[in-house]
């Protein structure tokens, strides 16, 4: 199995080059340097295939003195890769980081990568390292990560090409899927026995992707299912307006915690456990999440949800489109609504009907009937999953405001464009109703909303 040993200076982007590569968000990652103090090993497995194994170690401290050492011990090339074989077995604790470091590299299976940042420039005493390095006798591969930019990029093409069989720009923390992929064929390259297990490795990855994809679509569909069919009942002693008022209010809030845990579901599903939300601090909060206003940011514009809840003629057409009878769905109660009602349960701040029972002596709320907040939960899902496949696992950042409102804007952009049977046979799902094979149509649709590919 291929085993990539990575390694180089301290904070140039080691563990982030491993977070990347293994999918993996759990990776410690920090500004500082000395995060990674030991050779840690992280078997990548995609589809049930054992892909390849990926080692991050702490950076070079001493490289300078650690190759006079080295050069004592060996008089002709032929002896380099056993010198440091020796230096290694030898009992001590000088050097700690070296050792860490060179172990895992001189397995007979490694090779290694080599990190240098471009932005920073290109100083005499990292030809220590990459002296010690070429001694090992490993293929080797550099990476120029851009972490504030590549100025010195050339500077260190130049030195590096001089060590190294292969040279390559990567940033870990803004590479695409596809540019991962670019990579590990780089890596294949290094040595000719890796072709054909990286190029399974590949065809593992891109089917691990779809499968979480399918995944998120799973659990986003459960998700909202039992989110807007949620109903909350409350004993009361006395049926007036306060009570109802409580009621709604607690219904609100579960709501809420409805979808925060389905958001988490959708994270864990596309191995994304760390991703800090924005939306923790600007559009969870319930006075946003249930503001009519702010729906407007996310959901389909007020003419085209009034044409599907009203049951317009269009709708009367796309319902034959999808093989439904006007004699078996009222087109008013379609997704639930009437024209009559529309500006009630559309933009109105119901979410859902109170009813009583004076028998048990209780109020009961749910489930959602209001279809524009319906789309608005669907929209925030789906601008969930699209920024999760789009970002990969090294990144620890949380988007700004700018980029916050560009993905909205994207994701409503692409709900709009939708043609209106689709939209239709969104709006039966979302409001529960049961239409012979709608909801694995739905799917379908939901799936070509995403930019994953």
């Amino acid at each position: 199995m291929p085993k990539f040993v990575v390694v180089g200076h301290p904070n140039k982007g080691k563990s982030s080059l491993v977070a990347t590569l293994a999918q993996n968000d759990q990776i410690g990652i920090s500004a500082l340097s000395g995060t990674t103090v030991k050779a840690t090993h992280y078997a990548m497995q995609a589809s049930g295939t054992l892909c390849y194994e990926l080692v991050d170690t702490p950076g070079f401290q001493r490289a300078e003195a650690l190759l006079a050492i080295l050069r004592e011990q060996a008089d002709d090339a032929a002896r380099r890769a056993e010198a440091i074989t020796s230096w290694l077995a030898q009992n001590g604790d000088d050097f700690p980081d070296e050792r860490a470091l060179l172990a895992p590299v001189m397995d007979e299976d490694a090779a290694l990568i080599y990190v240098v940042d471009g932005a920073k420039p290109y100083r005499s005493h990292y030809e220590a390292e990459m002296e010690i390095l070429r001694w090992t006798g490993r293929p080797r591969l550099a990476i120029i990560n851009p972490i504030n930019g590549n100025r010195y990029a050339e500077q260190w093409r130049s030195a590096l090409d001089q060590y190294f069989s292969l040279v390559v720009d990567f940033d870990p923390l803004l590479a695409s899927f596809e540019q991962q992929l670019a990579l590990l064929r780089n890596f294949a390259t290094l040595k000719q026995s890796w072709q054909q297990p990286l190029a399974h490795a590949i065809d593992a990855l891109q089917q691990q992707r779809e499968d979480k994809v399918e995944a998120a679509l799973n659990q986003l569909q459960s998700g909202l299912e039992e989110l807007l069919n949620f109903r909350l009942s409350s004993p009361v002693g006395q049926q007036d307006e306060a009570a109802k008022q409580k009621l709604f209010t607690d219904y609100k809030q579960a709501l809420l915690q409805h979808e925060r845990a389905l958001r988490e579901r959708l994270q864990a599903s596309l191995s994304h456990y760390h991703y800090q939300q924005p939306e923790e601090q600007m559009l969870l909060d319930s006075s946003e999440l249930f503001d009519p206003k702010q729906w407007q940011l996310w959901g389909l514009p007020r003419k085209q949800l009034t044409w599907l809840a009203a049951g317009s003629g269009g709708a009367a057409g796309a319902m034959v489109d999808l093989g439904l009878s006007a004699g078996t769905f009222m087109l008013g109660a379609v997704v639930g609504s009437v024209a009559s009602a529309g500006s009630v349960w559309l933009w109105g701040d119901k979410l859902a009907k109170v009813s009583s029972n004076s028998k048990r002596q209780q109020l009961t709320i749910g489930p959602v009937k209001n279809l524009a907040f319906s789309w608005v939960l669907l929209a925030r899902q789906l601008y969930l999953i699209d920024s999760l496949l789009g970002r990969n696992h090294a990144r620890r950042d949380i988007p700004d405001l700018e980029q916050l409102a560009q993905a909205q804007q994207q994701t409503r952009a692409r709900l709009e464009a939708l043609g209106q049977k689709e939209k239709l046979q969104i709006s039966l799902w979302l409001q529960g109703r049961k239409v012979p094979g709608n909801q694995q149509k739905t799917l379908q649709i939901l799936k070509t909303l995403l930019v994953y590919r």
